[in-house]
């Protein structure tokens, strides 16, 4: 399977030419070239905003990479591969970035480890963070430690960080691939355009393939933005994505071929729209899994999502615990699921997911289920109500297969057009009401998003 991330990263420098730097951020300023890690370090922290620091490509063994600067809005101090994916870090090798307007391109860590710590860091200690710096088409596969011990790849601090067109891939040992830690304020990060590529079955917690924030700080407004990125294969847990905060958007994002679900595991008012779940089949695989208050799921496609109880289907509402710890499980109150489309799913709905288990006894309070589309007429299906939400709005549903629940109040005709897309995605056709939910599915592919992409 390494051999596989290899072709996968192969294959994407192969279109980038091994040329193209590939950020237009650089306005001004001086190149400095370096061919050492130790120059690198002391070059980055005299040069000037707008200059770049030019890291000249080949192999750097045990490299530790202590990157910190100043560059200015507009004028960001680059950091560079000479060619994206020329500089290759291996043996025992990990970053730490810190400063403010600092730009990290194109680094590769592959054929080593990260030596007992994060491969990449965006601080220097619990003081020294990181402030509108950016780690860009760059790729981490493989990278873990021959052990076996667990531990994470990529560790989110600071306010107003991207982390975008990377290729992540192949983590096998317990420990989130990428966490967005919280310090009590908003720090409005933006994950987008990445490829998290294989993630093999951790078989416990601890598989997340992207956490933002913990359950002691997962009342706290984080105000993170996750889009556009593909997650294939992502397979470590039932938790894909582990939203344990307040106040994120997950927009756009493709889930392909993945044995887990994006779960709102704590926090409230989070947006999930206009996301692609497709299944394939594939044992495992779900959608949306609503914990919490104030959470909007609109917009989204789901497709071919074999589930396998009642955690794991294409929506989800659970039920809660009364007096619940920050680590338990909250009230679902004031969740709004309207315009998403499933299809050709054996699960397309559970309201109340494990009630009576672990003192789960509270239902969904004031639940809207408005304008959603459950096709599934070429598979059996299962409408699972497992406790009666307390006041529901339900108007507008559409289901073709299966018995639906007389309370989601489905219209049920005999059929509805489906149109299938080049990428394979069935849609149905002049339904009203899915535009303005923000439907509008875009499967993502490999050439869309990370370090080749345009």
């Amino acid at each position: 399977m390494l051999n596989h991330y290899r072709c996968v990263l192969c294959a994407v420098l192969m279109m980038l030419g091994l040329s193209a730097p590939g950020v237009s951020e650089r306005v001004s300023g001086k190149t400095i070239h370096v061919d050492t890690i130790d120059a690198l370090n002391d070059a980055v922290p005299t040069a000037a905003p707008g200059d770049e620091v030019v890291l000249a490509d080949g192999t750097y063994r045990d490299a530790e990479l202590r990157i910190h600067g100043t560059g200015k809005e507009g004028e960001p101090l680059l950091v560079r591969a000479e060619t994206v994916g020329g500089v290759k870090l291996t043996g025992e090798s990990n970053m730490r970035l810190w400063g403010s307007f600092v730009t990290v391109q194109g680094l590769s860590f592959e054929d080593g480890h990260p030596g007992g710590t994060d491969v990449v860091q965006f601080r220097r200690n619990d003081q020294d963070y990181a402030t509108d710096c950016r780690l860009t088409r760059c790729s981490i596969v493989g990278f873990n430690p021959p052990d076996g011990s667990s531990g994470k790849w990529v560790s989110l601090f600071g306010k107003r960080n991207r982390i975008d067109h990377c290729y992540i891939a192949g983590k096998t040992t317990e420990g989130t691939t990428l966490v967005v830690w919280l310090d009590g304020e908003p720090n409005h990060h933006r994950i987008d355009h990445n490829h998290f590529g294989f993630r093999p079955d951790l078989g416990r917690n601890g598989g997340e393939t992207i956490r933002i924030g913990t359950s002691q700080m997962s009342l706290s407004s984080s105000a993170t933005v996750v889009e556009y990125n593909l997650f294939d294969e992502c397979d470590g847990e039932i938790e894909v994505i582990s939203n344990k905060s307040c106040d994120n958007i997950y927009r756009g994002n493709t889930f392909d071929n993945c044995a887990g679900m994006l779960t709102l595991r704590h926090g409230d008012r989070c947006l999930v729209e206009n996301n692609v779940f497709i299944g394939r089949g594939k044992r495992g695989g779900g959608g949306v899994r609503v914990i919490g208050a104030g959470h909007v799921v609109r917009g989204n496609h789901m497709q071919t999502l074999t589930g396998t109880d009642d955690f794991r289907t294409a929506l989800s509402i659970m039920n809660t615990q009364p007096n619940n710890e920050l680590n338990g499980y909250a009230l679902v109150e004031d969740a709004v699921v309207t315009g998403n489309v499933v299809v050709d799913c054996n699960h397309p709905l559970t309201i109340g997911t494990g009630a009576g288990k672990r003192n789960r006894t509270l239902p969904p309070k004031n639940l809207t289920l408005s304008g959603n589309y459950f096709l599934n007429p070429n598979v059996p299906s299962e409408y699972l109500i497992l406790d009666e939400p307390e006041g529901m709005t339900a108007e507008g549903n559409v289901v073709v297969g299966g018995e639906p629940p007389a309370m989601i109040n489905a219209a049920m005709p005999a059929n509805v057009e489906l149109k299938r897309g080049a990428e394979g995605l069935m849609t149905p056709v002049g339904r009203a009401g899915l535009a303005e939910a923000g439907y509008a599915p875009r499967l993502l592919a490999a050439e869309d998003v990370g370090p080749g992409a345009q």
